[in-house]
C-alpha cells in the first residue's frame, strides 16, 4: 500500500449527549475484527467514546507537532492557526474502522466524477489497489459509474443550484439555497442505494474490505466543536435518509 498521498476532509458534528456516554463492552470485542467487519453499532459506539476522541485527538496533534515543531497553542499565538482547532477527529490511517461505508464509498466516487481531473486523479491513485483486490480497472469503475449514475446527476443538480445561489440578491439566494437543501434527502437516498448495487454486483464483503483497507486511509474527518445528535445523524445517512 503507497503512503497517504491525498485526505478528503469531511466535518462530522458530536453530540454533547454522545459525549457523556460510555462506549458499551462491545466495543473490546470490535478491536479484535477487522475494520470492514465492524457492525454500525460498533463504530459509532466507539466514534463516540470520550475516551477515545480524546486518543485520536491528542495523536492529531502529536503528528501536528512533530511536523512544524508547533504545539496548538503556540500555532495560534504566532498567527498559524485560523481556524479553530479540531476536537474531534477520525482519521482512516489509524482508526479505518472508525469510518461509516458512506463516508468511504462518497469518496471513491470521485472515479465516476463529470471533472475529468478528479475521475482521471481518482482512477490513477486507486490502480494498484483495484487489481489487488483481484479485479479489473474497467469492471470496477463501470460498475461504480452504472451504479451510481442516478446519484451523480442528483449530486450535481444540487451543485449547480448552490453555485447559482451565490450570485443572486439575498432573498432569492435564500430561497434557491432552501430548494437545495431540500434535495439532500433524496440524493442521500440514491448513494445508498448505488452502495447496495455495488456490493451486489461486487461482493459485499470483498468490496467492504476494499474500502477499509484501501480507501480509509486516505481519508481523514475533523471538526471544531461537537454539538447536534451525531449518533442519530450516522444512522440516518448510513440508512439512505429514510
Amino acid at each position: 500500500m503507497r503512503t497517504l498521498a491525498t485526505t478528503t476532509l469531511l466535518v462530522s458534528l458530536v453530540s454533547p449527549i454522545a459525549l457523556a456516554q460510555q462506549a458499551p463492552p462491545e466495543t473490546a470485542v470490535a478491536a479484535t475484527k477487522p475494520a470492514w467487519e465492524w457492525t454500525l453499532d460498533e463504530r459509532i459506539a466507539k466514534r463516540l467514546d470520550p475516551a477515545s476522541i480524546r486518543e485520536r485527538t491528542q495523536a492529531s496533534e502529536r503528528d501536528d507537532i512533530e511536523k512544524d515543531g508547533f504545539t496548538p497553542e503556540v500555532r495560534a499565538s504566532v498567527g498559524l492557526l485560523f481556524v479553530a482547532p479540531t476536537r474531534f477527529v477520525v482519521e482512516g490511517r489509524r482508526n479505518p474502522e472508525l469510518l461509516m461505508p458512506f463516508e468511504l464509498f462518497g469518496s471513491i466516487l470521485g472515479g465516476v466524477d463529470t471533472e475529468p481531473d478528479n475521475r482521471n486523479g481518482t482512477r490513477r491513485f486507486y490502480r494498484d489497489e483495484i487489481r489487488e483486490s483481484g479485479w479489473t480497472e474497467e469492471l470496477f469503475w463501470q460498475t461504480l459509474e452504472q451504479a451510481s449514475v442516478d446519484f451523480m446527476k442528483a449530486q450535481e443538480e444540487r451543485l449547480a443550484m448552490e453555485y447559482k445561489a451565490q450570485s443572486l440578491p439575498l432573498a432569492e439566494r435564500r430561497a434557491l439555497s432552501i430548494k437545495a437543501e431540500a434535495l439532500g434527502p433524496r440524493e442521500c437516498g440514491l448513494r445508498a442505494e448505488a452502495l447496495r448495487a455495488v456490493r451486489q454486483k461486487l461482493g459485499a464483503e470483498k468490496f467492504d474490505r476494499f474500502l477499509y483497507e484501501k480507501v480509509a486511509p486516505n481519508v481523514g474527518i475533523g471538526s471544531d466543536f461537537p454539538f447536534g445528535n451525531e449518533e442519530w445523524r450516522l444512522r440516518y445517512i448510513e440508512g439512505g435518509c429514510r
